[in-house]
């Protein structure tokens, strides 16, 4: 259930990232128009050559080719999402998704020693392991107590009625009459006993394989959350990086939009600063979805994705229904 619905999360991301680039490049395409109208403008005063405003159209047209391949591209993530969900029918096939959530804004890196301590705790195979280990153990210790001498003390007290009538051989029971009393004890010591012995043996290869199944498993845990970690770590940092790149490139590109007004650059420089924004623009969504997925990821590895989506009790429900 977990993996599905990562699996699910994941296509959501994509289509996310899709329609966030189809954005973008919408809002290429308006920057490259606007480009266009002032070198015409620049081109009717005599401030600038002709070969500015082709350029100029030259940037639209390209972006209006990458806008219809992006269009298709969400097409394809789209139905991608829908047969995840199990909903794809051609009455589902051309509605439109509203994607309603966006990646986290704050960043949230817990420590690893957390994160670890969760996986031991939450993670199915980490507890199975640790029910194996226990069974074992108890299994060995009652097999070891089965070869020690065992001493059994006994007792009891009986009663008995022994007149010439019911009535009176009940009266003598009722007041204890005669009174029969018997104390024992049996001890019994086991002298070369291999049944014993050997499954005795047995259990103890028992829990010591159990013991190393469980090491193995926490050994797996262990790396399977430390590289989610770091990867955690480095989609963060890269988060961070992109969101400055964006606005560095954003100010640049009204620099250019200035200068190219004054006539101090070309439309060479305007265009290769829009570039520049619409692909740190890409690169910080980009950015956002690799974060978010990578978190999800790291709960994954955790055991405790159910809880962080907020699905356990959900599962929980859904599971106490009748078949």
């Amino acid at each position: 259930m977990i993996s599905t619905l990562f699996e699910v999360e994941s296509a959501y991301w994509s289509l996310y990232f899709a329609a966030a680039d189809l954005q973008v490049r919408e809002e290429q395409l308006g920057r490259a128009n606007r480009l266009v109208s002032v070198a015409e403008a620049q081109v009717r005063v005599g401030e600038s050559a002709p070969i500015e405003i082709t350029r100029a159209r030259s940037s639209a047209a390209s972006q209006q080719v990458a806008i219809l391949a992006a269009r298709s591209r969400i097409t394809v993530l789209r139905h991608r999402l829908l047969r995840q969900l199990g909903v794809l029918e051609p009455s589902t096939a051309e509605r439109p998704l509203e994607l309603a959530d966006s990646p986290p804004e704050a960043l949230f890196v817990p420590t690893l020693a957390e994160s670890l301590q969760i996986a031991y705790d939450r993670r199915p195979d980490c507890r199975q392991a640790e029910v194996a280990k226990a069974q074992a153990e108890r299994t060995e210790a009652y097999a070891a107590n089965q070869r020690l001498p065992s001493l059994q003390v006994f007792g009891g007290l009986r009663l008995a009625g022994l007149d010439e009538t019911f009535h009176d051989s009940r009266q003598d029971i009722e007041h204890a009459e005669y009174q029969t009393w018997m104390v024992g004890a049996r001890l019994e010591v086991p002298l070369g006993n291999r049944t014993l012995e050997g499954t005795y043996r047995a259990a103890c290869l028992d829990r010591q394989r159990a013991a190393a199944e469980r090491l193995a498993v926490r050994e797996q845990a262990t790396r399977e959350v430390a590289d989610a970690f770091e990867d955690l770590t480095t989609a963060a940092q890269q988060l961070a990086a992109t969101r400055q790149s964006r606005d560095l490139a954003g100010e640049l590109l009204q620099a250019e939009e200035k200068s190219f007004r004054l006539g101090r650059s070309s439309s060479l420089d305007v265009l290769a600063a829009q570039q520049a924004l619409a692909a740190a623009e890409r690169e910080e969504v980009r950015a956002k979805v690799t974060y978010a997925t990578a978190l999800s990821a790291l709960h994954v590895v955790r055991g405790d994705f159910l809880e962080a989506k907020g699905l356990a009790a959900a599962v929980a429900a859904a599971a106490a229904l009748p078949e």
